[in-house]
């Protein structure tokens, strides 16, 4: 398991370039429903006071819009 050190760097690397927000900042921004929001952070396991990029905020909600409802994969 990579140390809490090589996460915190990944994730600075991962959002260089692009502005940062809160995950609240970006639900006020993005007037992403309440209920649709607790759902992004659980699926993602953010917890309040998360830094994240737009581009990952709108790319977690669409994943979480597009998931199919229970987790099953149906093929």
């Amino acid at each position: 398991m990579p140390k809490k050190e090589n996460l915190t760097q990944e994730s600075e690397n991962q959002n260089q370039g692009s502005e940062c927000f809160t995950v609240e900042k970006l639900k006020e921004l993005c007037k992403t429903p309440d209920a649709v929001y607790e759902g992004i952070c659980a699926s993602k396991g953010w917890h309040k006071g998360r830094v994240v990029s737009m581009e990952e905020y709108k790319e977690a909600s669409r994943c979480f819009l597009g998931a199919v409802v229970g987790g099953r994969i149906n093929e």
